[in-house]
């Protein structure tokens, strides 16, 4: 089974990032199981809670680069990832994930 990782604005409360979490979730559910998926959030215990997952804090950056080391496929979610709008910061997270 693959290992997977998923990247989005997650764990913050914006009910269209929870909605395309819960969506992507549902899809990958089909092909694997629960165990193999984990998710990067602001709020890893709620996100963990609802939707019975795998949750890394998405700013623990040792954290992360140990999850990517046993990781298969990274997935980023959708909405407004790669846009520098409302801070620079989302932008430069992004980036950092996709380079390593």
């Amino acid at each position: 089974m693959k290992r997977m990782l998923l990247a989005g604005y997650y764990g913050f409360g914006n009910l269209g990032d929870e909605a395309i979490l819960e969506m992507t979730l549902k899809q990958i559910f089909e092909i694997t199981d629960r165990k193999n998926i984990t998710v990067l959030s602001g709020n890893k215990i709620t996100t963990s809670k609802r939707y019975k997952v795998n949750t890394i804090d998405r700013y623990n950056v040792l954290s992360i680069l140990n999850a990517l080391k046993s990781t298969d496929v990274l997935i980023f979610g959708g909405g407004s990832l790669l846009q520098d709008v409302t801070s620079k910061r989302s932008i430069y997270y992004y980036l950092f994930l996709i380079r390593l």
